[in-house]
């Protein structure tokens, strides 16, 4: 069962990155590292607000795969990677949230 866990959470976190990536539409790499310039706000629509749901929904998921990554572990690292994987991954969901909002 850990194994599937494992590999689900591999999978998703390969989707959540693609997703973030693919709504850095038209900006080039200095889009994603935050070197863009500006523009122009727009409503999401289409494409672009499924894939907005889809990112939010990966995220959710990935947080949801790690705590029960963590869950399955062994009982003597149990409560230190508990701890540490509920910091590290609701801060990875606010800076995906954060990058998708500002990428608009």
């Amino acid at each position: 069962m850990e194994q599937y866990f494992s590999i689900a959470l591999i999978i998703t976190s390969i989707a959540l990155v693609a997703s973030i990536i693919l709504q850095s539409k038209g900006v080039g790499l200095g889009g994603l590292t935050g070197g863009d310039a500006g523009g122009v706000f727009t409503a999401r629509r289409g494409i672009e607000k499924t894939l907005f749901y889809i990112t939010i929904i990966l995220s959710i998921l990935f947080v949801v795969l790690t705590v029960n990554k963590v869950r399955t572990t062994n009982k003597m690292l149990k409560m230190t990677l508990f701890y540490i994987t509920i910091i590290l991954s609701i801060l990875f969901v606010v800076l995906t949230l954060f990058t998708v909002v500002i990428s608009k």
